[in-house]
C-alpha cells in the first residue's frame, strides 16, 4: 500500500499535535512545581489552610511558614492551636516531614523522616467538662448523618514510618475526672525503626 502525499501531510500534522500537547504537558508540570516552590504561592496556601482550618474548627490556629520542597519536603513553622476555652492545645516550633507524594498515587503514605522541634501538647478533661479538650477536632471531622459503610479492606492503604526526631517536646495530661495530672519535657530522641501497618 502506497502512502500518497496527502496522507503523509496529514500525518506530519497529526505528529506535530500530538507532540505539542506532550511538551506543553511537560512545560506546565514543570511551571506547577516551580510556582508550588515559590514563597508567594507557599504563603497563598498557608492562609488558605488556616482559613479553611478556623473556619471548620471555630477556634484560633496559627501557621507562621509554611514550605513545600516539592515532591518530598513539607515544612511548617511556629503552628498554634488553642481548645475551645481559648487555651493551648498544640503548639509547634518547626514540625518537617519528609514524604513520598508520589507514592500516595499507589495507595502507599510513606513518611520518610519527621522531625519535630519545640512542640508543646497540653491534654486536659476539666469537670464538669466530659470531654477531653482535643475532641471537638474528631467531631469537626466526622461524618455526620450516620451512614457508616463497612470499611473496604481492598483500599487500604500502607503506611510507613522512617526516622523520627523528636527535639525539645513538652507535654502535659490532666483529667479531673480520673486524678490523673502529668506532665514531662523530652529534650532529644531519635527512632529509626519502620512501622508498617494498613489504613482502612
Amino acid at each position: 500500500m502506497t502512502i500518497t502525499p496527502r496522507v503523509k501531510k496529514i500525518l506530519r500534522r497529526i505528529y506535530r499535535i500530538i507532540l505539542i500537547g506532550v511538551l506543553f504537558v511537560i512545560i506546565l508540570l514543570i511551571a506547577i512545581v516551580l510556582l508550588i516552590r515559590t514563597p508567594m504561592v507557599q504563603n497563598f496556601a498557608r492562609k488558605k489552610i488556616v482559613s479553611y482550618l478556623q473556619s471548620k474548627l471555630h477556634t484560633r490556629v496559627e501557621v507562621g511558614n509554611l514550605y513545600i520542597g516539592f515532591p518530598e519536603k513539607v515544612v511548617l513553622k511556629n503552628i498554634y492551636l488553642e481548645d475551645l476555652s481559648k487555651d493551648t492545645l498544640l503548639y509547634g516550633g518547626k514540625i518537617e516531614v519528609d514524604i513520598s507524594m508520589f507514592r500516595l498515587l499507589k495507595n502507599e503514605l510513606k513518611l520518610n523522616e519527621i522531625n519535630l522541634d519545640q512542640v508543646t501538647v497540653k491534654i486536659k478533661r476539666t469537670l464538669p467538662d466530659s470531654t477531653f479538650n482535643f475532641e471537638y477536632i474528631i467531631d469537626a471531622f466526622a461524618t455526620k448523618g450516620g451512614d457508616s459503610k463497612p470499611a473496604d479492606t481492598t483500599s487500604s492503604m500502607k503506611f510507613s514510618i522512617g526516622k523520627i526526631h523528636l527535639q525539645k517536646i513538652s507535654a502535659s495530661y490532666r483529667d479531673d475526672a480520673s486524678g490523673n495530672d502529668v506532665s514531662f519535657f523530652l529534650g532529644n530522641f531519635e527512632n529509626y525503626q519502620i512501622r508498617l501497618h494498613k489504613i482502612p
